[in-house]
């Protein structure tokens, strides 16, 4: 009784004591820089007691989230926080949720995509068997710096991690695609369809798999198309000409069970079954902007 007394006093002080700063989050004024808190006295705590003070300081980090108009955050606000979910995730570091939600906060309604890209990184580190970390990690790769290659390397790591849906395995190899790498995405389909965890989802799978060879297809085509153009000035009036040109070795096949046609007007390339390439959708890159920091690819 003594000890759970002792606990409810230090957590009710500690929280006491944390919720002005909290509660600068929501002010509009100057000293919003001075939202800081710093984890170590906590850290002191009893291993025992570190996880029920990490939910009362996330509680209140909710609490005053709630009261900030999150379309309208300042900088000082956001870096609050930031600071906020790392301090929590400091006192108890198996608590990797507030990253996670943080994360989210920060870069899907905040546009604070630098410092949500940090928090995601330092939960991959802290929970490396979650999908949703390399997950969310990806997503800024791509819709924020518009860099598919890195996106797909973070969304096959999560793919491959234990609950992650199935869906973001046939996004890996779209993004795949769209960097330029079919054959690295094509790979990546062809080392999934044997988990047993998809054993549901193959027809799926197998579907994306034909999507990304005639992508690839197209791709090999337009690229050959684009050098018989440097070569010689105009489009080649049929594909057989790129091979008798050595520009191809053989016409690939449509794994829709068309065949592929040129347009000798425009060099376009079709095929006859009506399937399209997959194509990127826009994003929301801004140049000059790193959201990971620089991070190396996974």
């Amino acid at each position: 009784m003594g000890k759970a007394l002792a606990f409810a006093v230090v957590l009710w002080g500690a929280a006491w004591g944390l919720q002005p700063r909290l509660a600068a989050l929501g002010a509009a004024r100057a000293h919003d820089s001075s939202f800081f808190f710093s984890a170590p006295p906590l850290s002191l705590l009893d291993t025992r007691l570190k996880p029920l003070a990490a939910d009362a300081l996330w509680i209140r980090t909710v609490q005053a989230l709630g009261r900030l108009d999150v379309r309208q955050a300042t900088v000082p606000q956001k870096q609050g926080l930031y600071r906020a979910a790392l301090a929590v995730n400091e006192v108890d570091p198996s608590f990797a949720f507030p990253l996670e939600a943080m994360g989210v906060v920060l870069s899907a309604w905040m546009n604070e995509d630098r410092l949500a890209g940090k928090l995601f990184l330092r939960g991959q580190f802290l929970a490396p068997e979650s999908w949703k970390f390399p997950f969310f990690l990806g997503f800024l790769a791509y819709f924020y710096e518009g860099d598919a290659g890195r996106a797909a390397n973070y969304l096959g790591l999560a793919a491959l991690k234990p609950g992650c849906p199935v869906y973001v395995s046939r996004l890996t190899a779209k993004l795949y695609a769209f960097s330029g790498r079919p054959k690295e995405g094509l790979s990546f389909l062809d080392s999934v369809m044997g988990l047993e965890s998809l054993a549901d989802f193959r027809p799926q799978i197998e579907e994306r798999r034909k999507e990304i060879v005639l992508t690839a297809a197209f791709q090999e085509l337009q690229g050959a198309i684009e050098r018989y153009r440097t070569r010689f000035g105009r489009p080649p009036k049929n594909l057989g000409v790129l091979t008798a040109s050595g520009l191809l070795e053989e016409i690939p096949k449509d794994p829709f069970g068309g065949q592929f046609r040129i347009d000798p007007k425009t060099g376009l390339v079709f095929t006859t079954s009506g399937a399209t390439p997959l194509k990127p959708k826009e994003h929301f890159k801004r140049p000059g902007l790193s959201p990971l920091g620089g991070t190396k690819n996974p």
